[in-house]
């Protein structure tokens, strides 16, 4: 992910390397452990279904971001395009994080 190289975990299917903090920051602690405690590990291109659940948290907090900005389109549609201000970006990757810490357990510090 961030291509700066340090600590690495190579995968034993292709060439593929991440650093070990990229993965901890990602996956978190307990997949990094688990990942380092494994003889063989093939990484998250050659074995997807490690990133299954965190993939699918994102999904749903993005269909939920979407609906609620169509909502809130719907219902505050305005006469005049003048009265339109730019909306403040909803902080997905907060929500993401919190998510992954509730459900990991972790107090997200790392």
């Amino acid at each position: 992910w961030c291509a700066n190289g340090g600590d690495l975990l190579l995968c034993d299917s292709c060439s593929n390397a991440f650093c070990k903090k990229c993965i901890k920051r990602n996956l978190g602690r307990s997949k990094l452990s688990e990942i380092e405690e494994v003889e063989t590990w093939d990484c998250l291109a050659c074995q997807p279904r490690q990133v299954w659940k965190q993939r699918s948290m994102y999904h749903s907090v993005w269909l939920y971001q979407k609906n609620m900005v169509a909502t809130e389109q719907a219902n505050s549609a305005p006469a005049d395009q003048d009265d339109i201000k730019p909306r403040k970006k909803l902080r997905t990757k907060k929500v993401l994080d919190q998510m992954r810490w509730k459900s990991a357990g972790e107090d997200g510090s790392q």
